[in-house]
C-alpha cells in the first residue's frame, strides 16, 4: 500500500512547478499574517460582546497577541562585548570595588 502510494506521489509531483523554500516560507508568513487579522477579528468581537454583558468568552486556541490586540516586534540581537553598565564594578560575589 504505501509503495502504491509513493507512486501515486511520483506521479502527480510537478518539480517544475513546485515553490522554492524561500517562497513557501513567505507564503506560509504571509498566511500566518492572515490567520492572526482574523483571529484579531474575532477577539474585538469577543471583547465587544463582554462589554455588552454576553455570556461570552475567548476560545482557548485564540492567539494571546490577537486578544490582547498588541503586535510581537523582534529585534535583532547586539552582541556586546564586556559587562553590562549596571554590573561595571561588581566583582563575582557581588562586592563594588
Amino acid at each position: 500500500m504505501i509503495a502504491r502510494l509513493d507512486a501515486l506521489i511520483s506521479e502527480e509531483a510537478d518539480d517544475k512547478a513546485a515553490l522554492s523554500t524561500a517562497d513557501r516560507q513567505r507564503q506560509a508568513a504571509q498566511m500566518q499574517g492572515h490567520l492572526l487579522a482574523i483571529e484579531r477579528d474575532i477577539a474585538w468581537l469577543v471583547w465587544r460582546g463582554l462589554d455588552e454583558r454576553l455570556p461570552i468568552w475567548f476560545a482557548a486556541d485564540l492567539n494571546p497577541a490577537a486578544i490582547l490586540q498588541c503586535t510581537l516586534v523582534m529585534r535583532p540581537v547586539v552582541e556586546r562585548r564586556g559587562s553590562s553598565p549596571e554590573h561595571a564594578g561588581y566583582n563575582l560575589f557581588g562586592r563594588r570595588r
